[in-house]
């Protein structure tokens, strides 16, 4: 178990209605748990469960049609990740 940071990279912005979409990247708290059972003294398997908590500011500009208002949200995410992983010792 234990708890972290993490850093929101947005590598692209799109949007159908709005131009001009920018979304700021961002940090926030993972908090985490998993384990690993060994198969034999090489291989092992493992599960990690992670809640990310992070939040962002978009900005954007309405289209002409709404007086190309200038629109800005705080955008919040809380994925929750699962891996399965497989190890081999060397």
């Amino acid at each position: 178990m234990g708890a972290g940071i993490a850093y929101n990279v947005v590598f692209k912005e799109k949007n159908e209605l709005l131009t001009d979409v920018k979304i700021k990247n961002s940090f926030g708290t993972v908090l985490q748990a998993g384990f690993d059972v060994p198969l034999d003294k090489d291989w092992s398997v493992g599960l990690d469960v992670r809640k990310i908590f992070l939040s962002a500011k978009a900005t954007a500009t309405a289209p002409p049609a709404f007086g190309s208002l200038p629109v800005t949200a705080k955008v919040k995410l809380d994925p929750l990740v699962f891996f399965v992983s497989v190890g081999k010792r060397f």
